[in-house]
């Protein structure tokens, strides 16, 4: 384990990790995916493949945030905003790779390499590519997808979050997991859709998706958990607190400032100034956010992606002097919950409390 001392000791570190995931990345032919967990710096990794090229560069990302401002806030840091204001380097979002065809590029950037789909895959068989760096928190586990990726920049570095943590190359942490009871008539209904799930996929039914829907909806917008997720909150006002929550309207229910597809961005522009403590969110803050000074993590609500859980630790435990994180986790008893908990938390250490006991 590295012991950091301060702010000179950390970016060492990280700059040891960073130039050998680029070399790493050099040595396997400039095509291949950095794993990194959020806050070791994927995007300066990015920076570094920019500097090497001097043909056309293209960076595709998945948000008009990380278009228009992250990176090239990150080309700024390293003073090397001149490479991203040239006419070679493109920044543009996954939606427009389609629009793309008979052109050649030295160096593709795929930002968030997990976001690619089967049809922006067709940009790399109507342009010419001759190296692809892909990023992320981590490599995509579905079997669709894994194969797209590895057919164009298969994994060659890996750095997970817990090695971050054991390093210190992101701030401590510690996960708390409160399990509760759904409440009789969520628990009813769960169970009916459970049934209807098994039912209908059994006889290979497409009909099974429906009840999939409504199993998930019960567990998204339960009081049982709202009830767990607002002692919490009554318990945190002094922590400059992400939430993130299952659904639009548990988000609203949780907390009077949010940010979400629907909402505008009041509540996101008042957190980041440091004017509010708490911002209820479901995935608008998931990727490509670097919000300073937030201390914990709400999750209300896991999936079956340990991706998902990966980027939302992540908005909490970037590297401050000093700091220690809190992330609280909220999972529903003898639901699919429990299975995503095995998933989500499989390489973090995790203290589980009992949801309507609460702890102080």
């Amino acid at each position: 384990m590295i012991t950091t001392k301060g702010t000179v000791e950390i970016n060492t570190v990280r700059n040891k990790v960073q130039q050998h995931a680029f070399n790493t990345w050099k040595k396997r032919g400039c095509r291949g995916t950095v794993v990194a967990g959020t806050g070791v710096g994927k995007s300066r990794i990015g920076v570094m493949a920019v500097e090497e090229t001097t043909g056309k560069v293209l960076i595709v990302v998945p948000t008009v945030n990380l278009r228009d401002i992250r990176w090239k806030e990150e080309f700024t840091k390293w003073k090397l905003a001149h490479l991203y204001h040239s006419k070679r380097v493109e920044t543009i979002c996954y939606t427009s790779l389609v629009k793309k065809a008979d052109q050649h590029y030295e160096l593709v950037i795929l930002d968030e390499i997990h976001r690619l789909t089967e049809r922006n895959f067709e940009f790399f068989q109507y342009n010419k590519v001759d190296k692809v760096m892909g990023l992320t928190a981590t490599f995509p586990i579905e079997w669709e997808k894994k194969a797209l990726v590895k057919q164009i920049a298969p994994q060659v570095f890996n750095y997970p979050l817990h090695q971050a943590q054991k390093d210190g190359v992101v701030a401590s942490f510690s996960t708390f997991l409160f399990l509760c009871n759904l409440l009789p008539a969520e628990k009813k209904a769960y169970n009916k859709a459970d049934r209807m799930v098994t039912y209908f996929r059994a006889r290979n039914e497409n009909m099974h998706k429906k009840y999939l829907g409504e199993r998930a909806r019960v567990i998204y917008n339960s009081e049982a958990k709202q009830a767990v997720a607002k002692k919490i909150i009554d318990k945190t006002k002094n922590k400059r607190m992400l939430i993130f929550s299952g659904s639009i309207l548990q988000s609203e229910a949780l907390c009077d400032d949010f940010y979400h597809s629907k909402s505008n961005r009041n509540g996101y522009n008042a957190f980041v100034n440091g004017d509010i403590n708490h911002l209820s969110c479901v995935k608008a803050l998931d990727e490509g956010e670097d919000i300073p000074n937030v201390t914990a993590a709400l999750v209300t609500q896991l999936s079956s992606k340990e991706r998902s859980i990966v980027q939302r630790i992540g908005r909490a435990v970037r590297w401050e002097e000093g700091k220690k994180a809190k992330i609280y986790i909220i999972a529903a008893r003898d639901t699919r919950d429990m299975s995503w908990v095995e998933t989500a938390l499989e390489n973090i250490n995790y203290t589980v409390y009992n949801g309507e006991t609460f702890f102080d």
